[in-house]
């Protein structure tokens, strides 16, 4: 996540294969312009086309993979075997420890080259440092089974909030699960883990769905309501109560436990919250991490 010497050592290399590109295109450029052997071109011959097209490829295929140390896709493989064994704590803490050695993104890693171009096949997308996306891509977005993740440094914790399952064109369609965990430094008094489970459409929760909230003592609850759209449409089970200040509630006690009781204000049971939060097209646009 943080920046060290391997920045360097990026703009260096990068900069240098670019340049190389550019001096032979330029190069070229000028032969095929007069500028060498005292000759004034009229006319641009075949072959000399097929030479440009032959250097602009070169240029391109430079420009779009990025040069990584051993030690880097090491980090990268061991992010990946996390994702791939369904570890999820696991690729939390490799992520949080890996220390990105460039600042372009978003970036794809397929096991064996790093590309800032996204396009069709399974692989590893970093969006910024600290989020990145695992599974199958079809024209740069998630397209078929995949897992979005992003790791936080909050006062209550180390946490990570994740989304996995179905997507199609870059959202979450299909059966799927959203909500985040804390894993470290966290404070005992509070919900540890929340998962939200059931079906998607364009990021946003259908029909029934299960909610499950964990303390730090590993005590759950479990809810399950109806959702239109991100919204919850109360039924019968949902009770309304009022608070000291007079400000109307809803509850809904938990399924096995009656006890635990799930409260909205009247604003938060009509807001649309039930969807997938780690949207992947409000950052694969590129950018650096703040």
């Amino acid at each position: 996540m943080k920046r060290n010497e391997k920045q360097g050592w990026k703009n260096g290399n990068l900069q240098t294969l670019i340049s190389l590109s550019l001096t032979v295109i330029l190069l070229f450029g000028l032969s095929n312009a007069g500028f060498f052997g005292g000759e004034k071109k009229t006319r641009l011959d075949v072959s000399t086309t097929s030479e440009t097209e032959n250097v602009n490829t070169l240029f391109h295929a430079i420009k779009d993979n990025i040069p990584f140390t051993a030690t880097d896709k090491e980090g990268l493989l061991k992010l990946t075997g996390q994702f791939m064994e369904g570890d999820l704590e696991g690729a939390a803490r490799v992520l949080y420890g890996y220390e990105v050695p460039f600042d372009v993104y978003p970036f794809f890693f397929d096991g064996n080259t790093i590309k800032t171009k996204l396009g069709t096949g399974k692989g590893l997308v970093f969006l910024k440092s600290s989020i990145c996306y695992y599974g199958e891509m079809v024209d740069g977005k998630p397209h078929g089974k995949g897992t979005l993740l992003s790791v936080l440094k909050l006062k209550e914790g180390k946490r990570y909030d994740y989304s996995y399952g179905m997507f199609q064109n870059g959202q979450m369609n299909g059966e799927g699960e959203c909500g985040y965990r804390y894993y470290d430094e966290m404070e005992q008094e509070m919900a540890v883990k929340t998962a939200k489970k059931g079906m998607f459409q364009k990021d946003l929760m259908q029909g029934e769905i299960v909610y499950t909230s964990t303390n730090a003592s590993g005590d759950t609850a479990q809810w399950q309501f109806q959702v239109k759209d991100g919204v919850i449409v109360p039924d019968d089970r949902w009770i309304q109560d009022l608070e000291e200040d007079g400000s109307l509630v809803y509850k809904l006690p938990a399924k096995e436990d009656k006890e635990h009781v799930y409260l909205l204000t009247e604003r938060g049971i009509k807001e649309s919250r039930w969807k997938n939060l780690i949207v992947f097209d409000n950052f694969n646009k590129g950018g650096i991490d703040p």
